[in-house]
């Protein structure tokens, strides 16, 4: 059984209630004598050693004549026992208060109030809400819509832990209360402790995850593999990177962008396009001929989820998922760093029989010299009911990497439908 010390304050201001001084005389086993002098020298006082059960009676005795209590003490006495009046007010249910320590510091508040289990309760939450955007579809609001997303959870977090800190410190202070007096800690702690096991080991998982495709990524960018002008079979798709291509693998497992929620991803592949050193030539000369037809492809092959088909490059859902990557560079975070954009509308066009369409954007920001223009080209096509994505990112001079991706689309051939 758990031992605590409970603390009361500013007894003086009760000293000529006759309900405090029986209660106090009774508790402490004092004479009037005794009592008068201890209050002459004391606002507070401390009963030691009680236990649990016996303090949060005895907290709620002492409420009872209107004096604040608080098990094992309060940090801030001044400002929390002005709070907890407010309830006690209430009859001990909650009542709107502002707390900005909370918000501004929830996740250190929490914990160095004692908070423990409403800290892990709410943190689990909290990464829910902000991981709901990878599992709902979300692609009608596109990039604008996100951020407006974003903006909305934060200042709803910010409100939330605000309002209700106050309320929770006084639950865990005056009737040791985890949780809710509806909802009591000591009845639903096992189904809790098992949730925050499971959470962790998801959590765990899918950090060990990440962590594993970041080291692999970063591997291959050190290390890339050249292409030498071999196949590669690619979620249902085969190509051919032009030789020097350097070919560097995604994340594994699926991957679902946040505004696309009717769909699925393969891992993205990473293509960087130039011209590879070799051993006979200067290297200084290879790395300006390199910069000169520097580009990053990104390849990205989605399949719906539910019955929804890709049959061609004007569909709905087509277009529900190219704005985004197209017009990316149109929401206000962007145009406050760019000086000019431009984007094309769709420029369609046949290879092999296949046909493709592209947008292209071009970028100038603001303080880089004119010659400075980034290209960003979004390449695509539909193909056994799979949407294939090329999205092109760097800078170019006579558009030589345009040529060089049309070059590259030639190589393309697609599996049976899925």
């Amino acid at each position: 059984m758990k031992i605590v010390d409970v603390h009361f304050y500013y007894l003086g201001q009760k000293k000529d209630d006759p309900r405090f001084r029986n209660l106090l005389a009774q508790k402490a086993n004092w004479t009037p004598e005794q009592m008068d002098e201890f209050l002459s020298k004391n606002d507070s006082a401390i009963f030691k050693k009680k236990r649990v059960n016996e303090a949060v009676d005895l907290v709620r005795e002492f409420q009872q004549v209107g004096v604040i209590g608080a098990i094992n003490g309060l940090a801030n006495v001044p400002y929390y026992t002005k709070q907890f009046r407010k309830f006690l007010e209430n009859n001990g249910r909650f009542r709107l208060t502002w707390n900005w320590a909370s918000p501004i510091f929830n996740w250190i508040w929490q914990p160095c109030r004692g908070l423990w289990a409403k800290w892990l309760l709410y943190g689990l939450v909290s990464t829910l809400l902000s991981w709901s955007f990878l599992f709902y579809p979300t692609q009608m609001l596109g990039m604008t819509g996100m951020i407006i997303f974003s903006l909305v959870l934060w200042i709803g977090e910010f409100c939330f832990y605000g309002s209700v800190s106050n309320y929770d410190y006084f639950l865990k202070k005056t009737q040791d209360e985890n949780f809710w007096p509806t909802l009591p800690y000591k009845r639903y702690k096992t189904p809790f402790w098992i949730l925050i096991l499971i959470a962790v080991c998801i959590g765990a998982v899918f950090f060990g995850l990440q962590t594993k495709s970041v080291i692999s990524m970063q591997r291959q960018m050190i290390n890339p593999t050249i292409s030498q002008g071999e196949k590669i079979q690619f979620a249902g798709v085969e190509f051919v990177p032009l030789p020097g291509w350097r070919v560097i693998s995604g994340f594994p497992g699926n991957f679902q962008p946040s505004f696309f929620g009717n769909y699925q991803t393969k891992p993205m592949l990473f293509l960087i396009m130039g011209i590879q050193p070799t051993k006979e030539q200067d290297q200084r000369k290879a790395q300006s001929e390199t910069d000169k037809v520097f580009g990053v492809l990104s390849l990205w092959v989605y399949t719906p989820k539910g019955k929804t088909l890709f049959h061609s490059l004007d569909q709905k859902e087509v277009q529900e998922i190219i704005e985004p990557i197209a017009k990316g560079f149109n929401h206000a975070m962007f145009k406050l760093m760019l000086k000019d954009s431009q984007t094309s509308e769709p420029i369609f066009m046949e290879v092999n029989g296949q046909k493709w369409a592209k947008i292209v954007t071009s970028l100038q920001f603001r303080g880089a010299p004119p010659e400075a223009t980034f290209l960003n080209g979004v390449y695509y096509t539909v193909a056994g009911n799979r949407l294939i994505i090329l999205y092109l990112q760097g800078s170019l001079e006579a558009k030589e990497a345009e040529k060089k991706i049309e070059q590259f689309l030639q190589t393309f051939k697609f599996s049976n439908a899925v």
